[in-house]
């Protein structure tokens, strides 16, 4: 859980390209996206949205995989 900020941390790697990372609210809407380069830990905030279950889909090369972030 989290009040706002999270660390999403990439060390795969296969991670010499681009790393789209999409960060979805309840509703299927996007609240961020970002694309990214490298194996490195990447802070995103959420603390101007409310709480809940956000969902996070993270695509390096053509593997995809996703997991939640809940803020309090």
């Amino acid at each position: 859980p989290t009040t706002g900020l999270f660390t999403l941390e990439i060390t795969d790697a296969e991670t010499s390209g681009s790393i789209s990372v999409q960060i979805f609210g309840m509703r299927g809407e996007i609240i961020q996206q970002a694309i990214l380069n490298g194996s490195h830990k990447y802070i995103f905030d959420l603390s101007g949205m409310p709480a809940g279950i956000y969902f996070v889909r993270v695509i390096i090369g053509g593997k995809v995989e996703f997991s939640k972030a809940v803020k309090n």
